[in-house]
């Protein structure tokens, strides 16, 4: 059985310990070259941009994530937090940009197409998505493509592959103080946040492009092939 993250293998090894399984990390595209010589527009480029992009379910934290940024943004003045998403928490998401000190600061971009969504990614100076029990989140994946450092939960499948201060932080779920610090962190260092991002594009790059894992694959189920052969002709 093949799954996509040790944490996810853990669990159903549980469920099933008779079973052989065996971890394949999810893979990504590297942004098109056209998306990358697209410049920001003319009302962002004086901003610093941390984005989100997520379903807007309860266990995705986005309100976690608002009340984060609410308590460090007066000290970022260019700082705003533009967020894609929609879903069935929208309303309680609203709710939590009505109650922000910094409404100003906080964009709902709604539903967007994939490739506004890359694009996005390439704009921000950072990507945060602070949801728990997250299998792996490919999202992870694509901002880091785009170079950017993340913020993610450290109970997810995607700290498998991100280390906590190399390639953005991990903190605990639903953690309001420790992703504000983290927020903080990114937010007054340029030069660590933008080395953070060469070292998430730099992973990406080396490890978990589709291609590299496509070439993976392959050798695992060649293996499994011919493991089975030699089972049944033992």
């Amino acid at each position: 059985m093949l799954t996509v993250s040790q944490r996810m293998a853990t669990n159903l090894g549980t469920l099933f310990p008779q079973v052989k399984i065996q971890v394949a990390h999810n893979g990504v595209h590297l942004p098109p070259p056209e998306l990358r010589s697209t410049p920001r527009p003319a009302a962002l480029k004086d901003k610093v941009i941390l984005l989100a992009c997520a379903l807007f379910a309860e266990r995705k934290g986005i309100p976690v994530l608002i009340e984060a940024f609410d308590r460090v943004a007066d000290r970022y003045p260019n700082a705003i937090l533009r967020i894609i998403g929609s879903g069935p928490a929208e309303a309680a998401i609203q709710a939590s940009v009505a109650r922000s000190t910094h409404q100003a600061a906080i964009q709902l971009l709604g539903k967007q197409p994939h490739s506004d969504v890359l694009q996005e990614m390439l704009w921000a100076d950072c990507f945060a998505l602070v949801g728990w029990d997250e299998p792996f989140a490919t999202v992870y994946l694509e901002a880091m493509a785009a170079g950017k450092p993340i913020i993610c939960c450290d109970d997810g499948g995607i700290t498998d592959v991100v280390e906590n201060g190399t390639q953005g932080y991990t903190v605990p779920p639903r953690s309001i103080e420790a992703t504000a610090e983290a927020i903080d962190r990114l937010l007054s260092n340029p030069a660590q946040r933008m080395q953070m991002g060469q070292n998430a594009q730099h992973l990406i790059e080396q490890h978990l492009t589709w291609d590299v894992k496509a070439k993976e694959l392959i050798q695992t189920m060649e293996a499994a092939v011919s493991s089975s052969f030699v089972s049944r002709s033992i």
